[in-house]
């Protein structure tokens, strides 16, 4: 680690570690969201797998895997798979290979910027969660995105959740008709311009859920906001209000999420 900004993310997800541990709500504070991610993960997995002649054996990289929470979900519903992970920031990565251990799923510390520390890894199924916009320059995150789509072997899957410029600014047009500030990434973030993923290597697997998770965005970040100023209430995370109306609502409506839900496969030509 030896970016400028290495230090405020280590500081950042040292805290996580500290505080929520081995928890599903550790680096997602959401629940909604929590279990969404999950479910599109699990949902691509087993799609990918239906359209393969032989899944038995194929191995999957979660990267950046935090505590090892999604590893953990996954593994027992995809026994036929190989598992493990990558995590770079060492308080996290020691809870993830201590919950994963019964399951015999390793964590190793690996830096994606760095392809020289990555050669090992020959990938079938490559999981990206909220990662990538964790670096700070856009450099180093072309670069990181080239280097993972190096280690993932040609017709392979690859599975990111991330966010995207574009959809906060959509929330902040929302945000702005009722009257509420502007939000910003948080300060440990740099989210993603719309073509970042426009690479010749890559090819579209399934963008159908891409906005999945925008009707919930518009009810927790709009709506929601304007019925505890009215009520003068604080904020409330995974309220009642939020559950009941995101449930009441269609999924996928506007485009109104920064959080995004994507798959590829590789092409070959990257």
């Amino acid at each position: 680690m030896n970016t400028e900004y290495d230090k405020l993310i280590k500081t950042h997800y040292d805290g996580v570690a500290s505080e929520e541990k081995n928890s599903g709500f550790s680096t997602m504070a959401n629940s909604f969201v929590r279990d969404s991610e999950t479910k599109f993960i699990a949902n691509m997995v087993g799609k990918y797998l239906n359209k393969r002649e032989k899944s038995e054996g194929l191995k999957v990289l979660d990267v950046g895997c935090g505590n090892g929470y999604t590893l953990g979900k996954l593994a027992p519903s995809f026994p036929e798979l190989s598992f493990a992970g990558l995590e770079l920031t060492d308080s996290l990565r020691e809870i993830a290979n201590e919950s994963l251990a019964s399951q015999s799923i390793s964590v190793a510390g690996r830096d994606i910027r760095k392809m020289d520390m990555l050669k090992e890894f020959d990938v079938d199924i490559l999981i990206c969660q909220r990662v990538i916009i964790n670096l700070l320059d856009q450099n180093d995150q072309k670069e990181a995105l080239q280097n993972l789509l190096n280690i993932v072997n040609n017709g392979g899957l690859l599975i990111f959740i991330e966010c995207f410029d574009s959809g906060l600014q959509s929330l902040n047009k929302a945000r702005k008709e009722f009257g509420l500030d502007e939000m910003s990434p948080s300060h440990h973030n740099l989210y993603l311009n719309d073509d970042f993923f426009n690479l010749s290597g890559l090819k579209e697997f399934d963008l159908s859920q891409k906005e999945f998770l925008s009707s919930h965005y518009f009810i927790s970040r709009a709506i929601h906001p304007i019925f505890l100023s009215l009520n003068k209430q604080e904020f409330i995370r995974n309220s009642e209000f939020v559950s009941f109306f995101t449930k009441s609502f269609q999924d996928s409506i506007g485009t109104y999420s920064p959080i995004k839900f994507l798959s590829f496969v590789k092409n070959g030509k990257n």
